[in-house]
């Protein structure tokens, strides 16, 4: 998200003036603040395959990620002694809104 705001922002910079270095500020505040929302209550993760994450503060070393056929979010979920527990939706970097292909074929996707 940063590098999306630097790059409309940042460029743009010509003069320095009183007026575009307050609305720099007032930018850069109000993306501190939506950063801050964005990860309130996330952790970051690396999965075995390496792909960076976050999820849920309840995701854990083991769990696993399932990317839902038909939907743009993958799933963290726990594999318990006879059951599945859905820790939540997540972010991981690559796996995002239709990057991964699946055929409809497949109900879901189990990624390691």
């Amino acid at each position: 998200m940063f590098g999306s705001w630097a790059v409309r922002n940042l460029d743009e910079v010509e003069e320095p003036c009183k007026e575009s270095q307050k609305h720099g500020i007032d930018e850069s505040t109000r993306y501190g603040y939506i950063a801050e929302e964005v990860c309130r209550n996330r952790t970051f993760f690396i999965t075995e395959a390496g792909r960076l994450g976050r999820g849920s503060v309840h995701v854990s070393p083991g769990d696993s990620i399932y990317l839902i056929h038909g939907l743009t979010s993958p799933f963290a979920i726990h594999r318990q002694s006879d059951s599945h527990l859905l820790r939540g939706e997540c972010y991981v970097y690559g796996l995002m809104d239709g990057e991964v292909q699946c055929s409809v074929d497949d109900p879901f996707l189990h990624l390691v």
